[in-house]
């Protein structure tokens, strides 16, 4: 009798068995940054409080920055960002799209808040943070050219506006740093920097006829 194969039942566990591992690892450091800063977190700190051995921490991640690199990803990109993409990307009518944009700007940045919120203060001590942010923001960048292609295929850019600047001004607009003036600094509630962002990209982007009334800003 032929001898029935394992490996790929085998493989599949082990790869179930690195996935928990290292949720556990980013689980832990994700503490421990918020508690001490990227800079005052050391991998053997990490594996402890992870429960597993320093030479397991560097062959799941590779360094201290692959781990912050892969937090930072979950934080923003999270299963709610999927659930909102999802949505989004089944909306073909251009201004619906771009409110839904605004929905998922808003989940973004407020996800960013809650979890990692208390490194952005210490960007500018972090060399890594910054130049993992500018990974961050050429991701979002890429993710939203569907949108923008949709608004083109649809004939629905303002008159005169090419494809590659409507792409600049949506990224833009839906940027964290409007987000951070807005919500952090000058305290408008997520629901009105979202319904704000919405109404705004539509004038942007949106020629007359792809328009409608939308409401104000902050009441």
């Amino acid at each position: 009798m032929a001898r029935k194969k394992t490996r790929p039942y085998r493989s599949a566990v082990r790869n179930e068995q690195r996935q928990r591992t290292a949720n556990r690892i980013i689980g832990a450091a994700g503490k421990l940054f918020r508690a001490k800063g990227f800079e005052g977190v050391s991998i053997e700190e990490i594996a402890l409080a992870a429960g597993v051995s320093t030479p397991t921490v560097y062959a799941v991640f590779g360094s201290k920055r692959g781990i912050l690199r892969e937090w930072m990803v979950r934080a923003l990109f999270n299963d709610a960002y999927q659930v909102f993409v999802a949505r989004a990307l089944g909306i073909s009518e251009p201004q619906e799209r771009l409110r839904a944009a605004a929905a998922i700007a808003r989940q973004v940045y407020d996800s960013e808040r809650s979890q990692i919120g208390l490194l952005r203060g210490a960007a500018i001590l972090s060399p890594e943070l910054t130049a993992l942010e500018r990974e961050t923001e050429a991701i979002r960048f890429e993710r939203q050219e569907s949108t923008v292609q949709l608004l083109r295929d649809a004939k629905a850019l303002r008159t005169g506006m090419s494809y590659e600047r409507a792409r600049e001004i949506f990224w833009t607009l839906t940027g964290r740093d409007i987000y951070r003036m807005l919500v952090v600094e000058k305290r408008w509630s997520s629901d009105e920097y979202e319904k704000w962002l919405g109404n705004l990209l539509v004038l942007a982007l949106l020629k007359e006829p792809h328009r409608a009334g939308g409401g104000g800003a902050k009441g």
